[in-house]
């Protein structure tokens, strides 16, 4: 008699444990939980993604290999910034993504942006 009483409780608790686990998963997968996810760094976007012309590749600055005097031509970028740019990637290695400028200091998300369609990876 005693685990007829039971088997409702754990019944019910089973289902509880169920419901829990099924709402964190929503929670996690829900918009604006962005917090709650592992952040990935950028994937790198390729020429054919951006749409552009031959032209326009042959213009572009790779930031992994242009010297100090072709970074400092892009926009809110001079020579210390450039030097800062080469001096980072020399102790951290080339960039993966445009992005990963914002990680050179003294380069913003702005400056990234007022370069992107000039800039490559």
């Amino acid at each position: 008699m005693k685990e007829d009483k039971k088997s409702p409780f754990l019944a019910l608790a089973a289902a509880l444990l169920i419901f829990a686990v099924l709402m964190i998963f929503k929670i996690i997968d829900s918009p604006g939980a962005g917090s709650l996810k592992a952040v990935s760094v950028p994937e790198t976007q390729t020429v054919m993604d951006r749409g552009l012309t031959e032209m326009q590749v042959e213009e572009l600055i790779n930031i992994n290999t242009a010297s100090e005097e072709e970074l400092a031509t892009l926009a809110e970028v001079g020579e210390v910034k450039a030097r800062a740019i080469v001096e980072f990637r020399e102790k951290y290695g080339d960039f993966r993504s445009i992005d990963e400028l914002t990680l050179v200091e003294g380069i913003g998300e702005v400056t990234v942006e007022a370069n992107r369609g000039r800039i490559t990876v």
